[in-house]
């Protein structure tokens, strides 16, 4: 049986606007925003990385980017620090004051994946991440063809 292209796009469009929602509105109990969120969690395991390459990752345009940091900033979650080798350039660290933040930001998104995974067995959700993981990678590959 083939998928439904339809079928298959509508649903994960779907899981993913329900999922943004989701973490739209337990962001609210940390006082951030969903690019917030986003920010601090892909920077928690990039640190140093620079402000270009993390919209990079994100998928967002670097002066997007630099409107969310600054907000960070100003919240004392993270820290621009000028590149060694590029004055033009920052690196982002967070702050110690970010550490209870993304503690509360891990409890939160716990509790999130096991509401999303109610009733799905543990051996599904390996066979899901796999599934996932090779169409992520088949678009990805879809993308880079010239």
């Amino acid at each position: 049986m083939s998928v439904s292209v339809p079928r298959l796009g509508f649903l994960l469009i779907d899981v993913n606007r329900k999922l943004r929602q989701q973490v739209d509105y337990r962001a609210r109990e940390v006082s951030l925003t969903q690019a917030q969120w986003y920010v601090l969690a892909y920077l928690s395991v990039n640190e140093g990385i620079q402000q270009v390459g993390l919209a990079d990752i994100l998928g967002i345009k670097s002066i997007t980017l630099a409107r969310t940091v600054d907000k960070l900033q100003a919240k004392g979650l993270l820290e621009r620090r000028p590149h060694p080798t590029d004055r033009r350039s920052w690196l982002l660290y967070l702050t110690e004051e970010a550490r209870p933040t993304l503690a509360a930001m891990h409890e939160i998104s716990k509790v999130l994946v096991a509401e999303a995974v109610a009733g799905v067995t543990e051996a599904e959700q390996k066979l899901f991440l796999d599934i996932l993981e090779r169409i992520k990678v088949n678009m990805q590959l879809a993308v880079e063809k010239p």
